[in-house]
């Protein structure tokens, strides 16, 4: 990925990205092969950062196509168009207290692979619905909204804060008229982050809220999490 900043000064910037991948998807049952599909895509994004009322907003406007190079599948598939809109505001609303707001929308008018879909569900999205119940569609929205409150902030034994979070998300499939072509899911969590120089640790309640007639996730689900920081 190549990155060029357009334009900045002390509150706000500008960059663009390009960039250009290449994807190679097997599939097996057992010992045999189902499909073996190559995929190059090629990315455009324009990304700002600004201060935006006592908080920091971003925005990120991203353009997909599938392409024909590099050994890639010739389908009308595999040359698909998609647009994606990211959107993020984090803002203290007190010294210890900070609220956060992340929505993630894409839209395409060709039948996606399954790996290019928008995936709504599970840690690090829509709680509830990690294990059972995870949606994905050529058109989707995701809606994020967490608040955190900073119990210990300190450099020598690390910060700890406990959050509570909400969250939505739609999608919607071309060319499916079924009851599956479409769905939609919210759910809940709360949790405790703790965080120092070298390590990283999230644990969180979670619980499936509204959600389509089909989907049928567990009543509630545990996440833990913890990384390791090294540095060089």
């Amino acid at each position: 990925n190549l990155d060029k900043i357009l334009w900045r000064n002390q509150k706000s910037k500008l960059s663009l990205g390009v960039g250009l991948k290449r994807k190679h998807n097997k599939s097996y049952i057992e010992d045999t092969l189902l499909s073996d599909r190559i995929l190059t895509i090629g990315d455009i994004s324009l990304n700002g950062t600004t201060v935006f009322y006592g908080g920091i907003f971003g925005i990120t406007l991203d353009y997909e196509r599938g392409l024909r190079a590099l050994g890639a599948s010739n389908t009308p598939k595999a040359e698909f168009k998609k647009y994606s809109l990211n959107l993020n505001y984090y803002k203290p609303l007190t010294k210890k207290l900070v609220y956060r707001f992340n929505t993630l929308t894409s839209h395409s008018k060709d039948v996606l692979y399954a790996s290019e879909k928008q995936s709504i569900g599970g840690v690090g999205s829509v709680p509830g619905y990690h294990r059972r119940g995870n949606i994905m569609g050529d058109r989707a929205i995701e809606i994020e909204n967490e608040l955190s409150y900073k119990i210990i902030d300190s450099e020598k034994i690390g910060r700890l804060s406990p959050y509570i979070s909400y969250s939505y998300g739609a999608v919607r499939n071309n060319k499916n008229p079924s009851v599956y072509g479409k769905g939609y899911v919210s759910g809940a969590s709360i949790g405790l982050r703790y965080s120092m120089k070298y390590l990283d640790i999230d644990l969180g309640y979670a619980k499936a809220l509204s959600h389509s007639s089909y989907i049928k996730p567990r009543d509630r689900e545990i996440y833990f999490s913890t990384s390791l920081k090294i540095r060089f």
